[in-house]
């Protein structure tokens, strides 16, 4: 059997560091490939999207893009649509995912970075689930290493980011918390309508899915992949 090629893109953080459990739970059966969006050039979503055309396999793949890569999945998805075999988004959005988030622009990064500290707000904000030191350093990590001018400028981008228009045909998976109180019903029906064919799987747990559940989320990429729904 063919070794499945994956590709990975990271929320906000742009690091990938928040990926490592999933891509335990992956590696064995797939070939698996995290970007780390800190590390390109680009800060739109096209132009990180024309960086990554370049680091994709020859083979196609299948994409899981989780919350803020979304829109880059999107824009991806444009430049080689013949190379992308399933695309999955994980607590993700391609249109501002909230209506709160029209002003996400205007949060000062040194809140952020509070907030980060208080161990029950990431609980509630992030995983929606109690966390323990190894999990809560791990995210620290993650923000940490993303600059803040980084994070100003993806929260920028957050905020000005238009419903786009454009439909595509490609077999679809959505991962959805039940308890992800940052994405809303409207952006992930969006989602749905850009890509008819979505499925949408629901799974306990807030925001950070991929990390709070990732044992479950491996579950689902590897049904998708050997059933191709």
């Amino acid at each position: 059997m063919e070794t499945t090629n994956i590709i990975l893109m990271p929320g906000l953080d742009g690091t990938g560091l928040l990926f490592n459990e999933l891509i335990e739970q992956l590696c064995n059966e797939s070939r698996v490939k995290c970007i780390n969006l800190n590390e390109l050039k680009g800060r739109s979503y096209s132009e990180l999207a024309q960086e990554i055309a370049y680091q994709l396999p020859t083979q196609r793949f299948v994409l899981v893009a989780e919350s803020y890569s979304g829109a880059i999945a999107y824009e991806l998805f444009k430049l080689v649509p013949n190379k992308i075999e399933h695309l999955i988004f994980i607590a993700s959005f391609v249109s501002r995912p909230s209506l709160m988030s029209k002003w996400a622009q205007f949060i000062p990064i040194s809140f952020i970075h509070l907030l980060a500290r208080r161990k029950w707000l990431v609980e509630v904000f992030c995983f929606g689930r109690t966390i323990n030191d190894v999990e809560f350093s791990i995210f620290r990590s993650a923000l940490a290493e993303c600059p803040n001018d980084l994070i100003k400028k993806r929260l920028e981008y957050i905020s000005n980011l238009q419903t786009p228009t454009e439909i595509f045909d490609i077999q679809t998976t959505y991962i959805r918390p039940k308890n992800d109180i940052l994405i809303s019903k409207t952006a992930v029906d969006t989602i749905q309508r850009l890509y008819p064919s979505t499925k949408v799987i629901s799974l306990e747990g807030g925001h950070f899915i991929a990390q709070a559940s990732s044992k479950r989320c491996a579950e689902v990429i590897k049904k998708m992949i050997s059933t191709g729904r």
